[in-house]
């Protein structure tokens, strides 16, 4: 069973956290995204990033960027306060439809 949501198809190994506006990328280059994930989201959950270009099935392979908190700190799972700063390379000419997504440990 996949879940869709906004042409974004995930397995059952992944629940959102956050869906981003799609971005449509003028210039190749490193962006910086702040983001709230979703309250419902637990703490601890560690951080997946998967930003794919529209209506591809992502994989571990779009695994394109770093986590920081509001001090600069870099993250690599949910903080208590669910505020993130994504750090992200996109392609030039590209439109993505960019999520956040956890993945238990369990």
């Amino acid at each position: 069973r996949n879940i869709s949501t906004t042409n974004i198809n995930l397995s059952n190994d992944y629940i959102i956290a956050a869906v981003l506006p799609e971005i449509q990328v003028t210039e190749s280059g490193l962006y910086e995204i702040e983001v709230e994930l979703y309250e419902s989201i637990n703490i601890g959950e560690k951080l997946i990033w998967l930003a794919m270009p529209k209506n591809h099935e992502p994989s571990e392979d779009d695994l394109i960027a770093e986590f920081y908190d509001e001090t600069g700190q870099e993250i690599f799972t949910v903080p208590e306060n669910h505020l993130i700063t994504v750090s992200a390379w996109f392609n030039k000419g590209v439109i993505y439809l960019p999520v956040i997504a956890v993945k238990s440990e369990k």
